[in-house]
């Protein structure tokens, strides 16, 4: 689970409490592990700033700094992408730093392997920065640089899961919309339009 935020936000629009419908929400520390098959290399991702640095100062000595200002930046794009992009409410709040990056040579809509070019030499540290682009189906050869993002979203947010598993937030969101304000659920049947009401959905 990342952004856990926007699955309380979720039940909050509903008048009601993410944790009171799932047990616990547990931080994964490592996020996970990566291996080189070259050489056997292990590296796990993680927030613990010391083992993070030991780790990579090893792969490549005097990275760590390059590693910390990388992930600032990172911050920077999910604080103004966020509300902006993802969201799609309008906010200022971020575009700050966003705009003090851009000036400072991390250039949002660049190459991502590009702009990982000048701050890592090794191709290790760049793969452990970008793989990430994959899970939207791009490579960090054609992705932009302001998918930094996920990286702040793993590495500064952090990755989590709720125990007893993803479906007991479904099953709440359902148990509540049900019980609580009525929704009529059916399954296993055809929809064959649905309505809009002032551009958005208003039923099925």
């Amino acid at each position: 689970m990342l952004l856990p935020g926007v699955y309380r936000e979720a039940f909050a629009a509903l008048g009601a409490r993410l944790e009171d419908h799932v047990a616990e929400i547990v931080r994964v520390d490592p996020c996970y592990s990566i291996f080189f098959e070259e050489d056997g290399d292990v590296v796990r991702l993680c927030g613990d700033s010391k083992m993070m640095e030991a780790q990579l100062e090893a792969l490549e000595p005097g990275s760590y700094q390059n590693y910390c200002r990388y992930l600032d930046a990172a911050q920077a794009n999910l604080d103004a992408g966020l509300p902006n992009f993802i969201r799609g409410k309008l906010s200022i709040s971020g575009f700050d730093r966003f705009i003090g990056n851009v000036f400072g040579g991390f250039f949002p809509l660049e190459n991502h392997q590009a702009q990982l070019r000048r701050w890592f030499r090794t191709d290790k540290l760049r793969a452990l920065m970008s793989f990430q682009d994959l899970y939207v189906g791009l490579s960090p050869y054609d992705a932009p640089a302001v998918f930094s993002l996920l990286q702040a979203i793993e590495l500064n947010e952090g990755v989590y899961y709720p125990r007893g598993g993803f479906h007991q937030i479904a099953k709440g969101l359902h148990k509540i919309c049900r019980e609580e304000l009525g929704v009529n659920f059916v399954f296993r049947d055809e929809a064959v339009q649905v309505t809009v009401q002032d551009r958005a959905g208003g039923g099925v």
